[in-house]
């Protein structure tokens, strides 16, 4: 299993929430939802492969996914043998209404 910044996945849930811009489109529209996203981590750590599995809306979609392209590298998973090797991962991703307008916007 890869590992990111020395953590665990409960690191990285908490690098893309801190990187969350709520879409504007979807603060005007009120809309809120659950985007489930599958990545892989390559054998140098890099993410790529990016797949969106739900997402109630394009616009959410398109913010995980910019998240995602601008991870961090990550330490690669191992095999049995030591070799670094690639490795599926699956993500949910919510997102919420606050009272707020959202930031950049």
């Amino acid at each position: 299993m890869p590992s990111f910044q020395s953590g665990d996945m409960k690191a990285f849930h908490n690098w893309v929430n801190s990187q969350i811009r709520y879409p504007a489109e979807a603060f005007k529209n009120n809309l809120g939802g659950k985007v489930v996203a599958q990545f892989t981590v390559d054998q140098a750590g890099s993410v790529g492969d990016i797949k969106i599995l739900q997402s109630p809306d394009k616009c959410f979609s398109d913010e995980v996914t910019r998240i995602l392209e601008s991870s961090p590298k990550w330490t690669p998973g191992r095999d049995e043998k030591g070799d670094a090797v690639k490795v599926s991962l699956v993500i949910p991703v919510d997102f919420r209404m606050t009272a707020e307008k959202p930031s950049g916007n």
